[in-house]
């Protein structure tokens, strides 16, 4: 079996790398400076894959949705093509103003030595390496079993096999073998674009688009690492985020937590980058991620609140610590790019109530109680089980995730009186601090009232989904390691 035709390879990354990037330049007011490849190269290759993602799932989705049976290779490749032209032709018109030189971007990284800058992109390459033979290896098997094939990839074949998401996809999914029916479709449409392409070999190259995505996930987080941090840090978390098993598993196969772990990475590195610079551009950038996360799994809800509570503690901070330095301010029309992830959440909540699909865990199983009914029925019973699966499994299991969630729990605690009374960009790691604990508490509350049987949901989906916020989490362990270096280097000194 081949995996691959080069074709179909090199067309799948340029229909997502190149709107991607066009899009890009476009974003923030003319009067502003545009973002720009040299800024961030690594980051840049991040959005584009991001941004491209989102792009042509939306295409996909409207397509699909509007227009059930009507989808060809030839005939989506036109309209791919047609609309980037459309967006080289806007960012020919935005008359870009000139990006800010790279190294005052990434300041931590310029003022390094040549040492520890080289120690950090040997990190990359090797992460990078490893990852790349890791899914070289995961595709020499087809896409059989595990949540990548009997939910993702099985739902893509239903969607190619029926033509798209008319009734005849609906009446498919009503199949009690095909589960989730109510799940964000930005996955399955992917793969299902690559069941369109002449070539593709069967449950294996439809792999490749998300396989893409967890590589951008790996280079967003080199890349808000070394931003945040200086490079030996961001060496070795980057060294152990992608040495876990749960990253392994992400990466290389089609299930869709790299996906939403990429959104919600590259959602708080902008708002983190916008803090420190100020350019609308990033705010965009921002929410083309929020929308990547909200079209890729259900637990994309988690960190949307988490963003949330994260903002408004940020913001509470701001305001009665340092009201003279609470960060940039952005015309309200910039905010309009918001509407983006607004219409993503729209459109999907519009799809599953036309075609009456319901999500099991809100709803319940079958004839169930619903969620509150559950909560309120079980928590006594599986809290000490829950509890102790989250601590001996995640918490405190070096095998997997190199303990930077209880690093990151202990940090904090040393750092209280930094993240709230400290600099701009120390209050700043409120927000992914806020995020990593909304959604590991949220997720302790989403087990304590499932509908399904209790230590076999744990044991099949808790460290992969805990997992998802890693990077969130492994970006804020960094900015408090850096900011106490530096603090004990100004004490010392």
């Amino acid at each position: 079996m081949t995996p691959y035709t080069p074709l179909a390879l090199a067309w799948i990354v340029l229909a997502i790398l190149l709107p991607g990037h066009l899009l890009l330049g476009t974003l923030g007011p003319a009067s502003d400076r545009r973002l720009a490849p040299n800024e961030d190269r690594i980051a840049w290759l991040s959005w584009c894959a991001a941004t491209g993602a989102v792009l042509n799932c939306l295409l996909l989705f409207g397509w699909l949705w509007a227009f059930p049976g009507t989808l060809s290779p030839l005939g989506l490749g036109c309209v791919q093509v047609l609309f980037a032209l459309a967006l080289w032709r806007l960012r020919a018109r935005a008359n870009p103003t000139p990006a800010p030189d790279a190294a005052a971007v990434v300041s931590r990284f310029a003022m390094a030595s040549a040492l520890e800058r080289g120690v950090f992109w040997g990190a990359l390459v090797l992460a990078l390496a490893l990852v790349v033979t890791r899914i070289l290896g995961a595709n020499m098997e087809a896409a059989l079993t595990g949540d990548g094939a009997l939910l993702w990839t099985f739902k893509a074949r239903v969607i190619h096999a029926s033509g798209g998401l008319g009734d005849t996809y609906v009446e498919a999914m009503r199949d009690p073998r095909l589960r989730h029916e109510d799940y964000p479709l930005f996955n399955p449409l992917l793969q299902a674009w690559m069941f369109q392409l002449k070539g593709a070999s069967a449950f294996v190259a439809q792999r490749f688009p998300i396989q893409l995505l967890g590589l951008a996930l790996i280079l967003g987080l080199a890349a808000a690492l070394r931003r945040i941090a200086r490079p030996a840090i961001a060496a070795l978390l980057l060294i152990i985020f992608v040495a876990s098993p749960a990253t392994k598993h992400a990466v290389s196969f089609a299930a869709g937590d790299a996906m939403v772990a990429l959104g919600a990475l590259l959602a708080t590195d902008a708002w983190l980058r916008w803090r420190q610079d100020g350019r609308a551009a990033l705010l965009g950038v921002m929410a083309i991620s929020i929308a990547l996360m909200i079209g890729s799994k259900a637990e994309s809800s988690l960190f949307l609140l988490g963003l949330a509570a994260g903002l408004l503690l940020v913001a509470l901070v701001g305001r009665f610590r340092a009201p003279s330095n609470s960060g940039p301010k952005t015309p309200r029309r910039q905010l309009l790019i918001f509407l983006l992830p607004l219409v993503t959440l729209i459109a999907g909540a519009a799809f599953n109530i036309q075609a009456g699909f319901q999500n099991d865990l809100a709803a319940g199983k079958a004839a169930s109680a619903g969620f509150a009914t559950r909560f309120a029925n079980q928590w006594q019973d599986y809290f000490s089980t829950v509890w102790s699966y989250f601590w001996s499994e995640a918490w405190l299991m070096p095998y997997y995730d190199g303990l930077v969630f209880a690093c990151l729990t202990v940090a904090t605690a040393l750092s209280v009186r930094t993240l709230f009374g400290g600099c701009l960009e120390a209050r700043d790691l409120l927000l992914p601090i806020s995020i990593t604990a909304i959604f590991w508490c949220g997720l302790f509350l989403v087990y304590l009232a499932t509908p399904q049987p209790l230590v076999w949901h744990l044991e099949s989906s808790a460290l992969r989904v805990l997992w998802q916020a890693l990077p969130i989490a492994t970006i804020a362990l960094a900015g408090l390691l850096d900011n106490a270096q530096r603090t004990g280097d100004r004490t010392t000194s």
